[in-house]
């Protein structure tokens, strides 16, 4: 019994919920990974006190608040300021570059599946370091598919879960490490929004077209791949070579990588860090996902 049977059972079992799920939020979580979205929903099912899988999707309906709590609880939250520092380093290296003393176009970046936040003020502080008060228009764009998280995010008070609940990196003085919180300078919060949106979904290239008009200088999309399928990988790897400027640089998680970047008009120009930048005008493909899809090595 081969590993794609198993999952096309796991996602037949779990169907009438996301169907559910999908009428009442608009969110389709057909595209994640059957298997880790079928952990999060026995989880609902016991939380709920439901005896079956089954009994838990036919209550749904006259379970009080339970399709905000399962939307949550499929989302990943797991996140902290500065993941990863030495990627910021490196990041850092590069922005400098698209900057440059010349520049005059406010910079732009965004953090998508940003969960509640801590990585689209980590941008944000590594921006200012680097712009300071000579580029006012230099903003950071925070996107999840979560609402809850976003407004989470808006608020920009983190309680401490430990003594120190940032690391110690030369951006960390932008935030106000406080007895029981961690806050963002005010000129932070100024730079960084928020936004509820799906990476899959049909409007996310209008609502981003609306945001970022001129596109993206970096685009952070972190950890976000790994729980997607193939498809909804190519989908979102194309949607993030839409969105960025001419030398605009994506940034993936080290697990992740796009299979085929010359088909998007990306180069890796840094393996470890998993930072890929865009060289050309992308040419006119018949179907730019189908051909990422062909070539997929997820």
């Amino acid at each position: 019994m081969g590993t794609g049977y198993l999952l096309a059972n796991i996602l037949t079992d779990i169907k009438p919920v996301l169907d559910k799920l999908f009428l009442v939020t608009g969110t389709d979580f057909t595209c994640y990974r059957p298997s880790t979205i079928r952990r999060r929903i026995n989880r609902r099912v016991a939380a709920t006190g439901s005896s079956s899988l089954q009994s838990y999707a036919n209550n749904l309906d006259s379970l009080p608040g339970e399709y905000n709590l399962l939307l949550s609880s499929l989302t990943i939250k797991y996140t902290m300021f500065f993941r990863d520092p030495w990627v910021y380093s490196i990041l850092e290296s590069y922005l400098k570059k698209i900057i440059g003393p010349a520049r005059s176009a406010p910079v732009t970046i965004w953090s998508a599946a940003c969960s509640t936040g801590e990585e689209a003020y980590s941008l944000a502080a590594l921006l200012y370091s680097l712009t300071g008060a000579g580029h006012p228009g230099a903003r950071v764009a925070g996107t999840d598919i979560d609402p809850e998280a976003i407004k989470y995010a808006s608020y920009g008070s983190y309680a401490k879960v430990m003594p120190s609940s940032i690391p110690q990196t030369p951006w960390s003085k932008y935030f106000i490490d406080r007895p029981n919180a961690i806050e963002p300078w005010q000129i932070l919060r100024h730079m960084v929004e928020f936004m509820p949106m799906d990476l899959l979904s049909k409007s996310a290239p209008f609502l981003l077209a609306n945001i970022f008009p001129g596109g993206c200088d970096v685009i952070f999309c972190r950890n976000v791949l790994i729980y997607m399928n193939r498809e909804a990988q190519a989908r979102v790897l194309s949607l993030c070579a839409d969105m960025l400027r001419p030398n605009g640089l994506l940034v993936l998680g080290t697990g992740e990588t796009v299979p085929k970047p010359s088909a998007l008009a990306l180069e890796m120009i840094n393996p470890k860090a998993r930072i890929f930048r865009k060289i050309t005008k992308r040419e006119a493909l018949p179907c730019s996902a189908d051909s990422l899809l062909k070539s997929s090595s997820y």
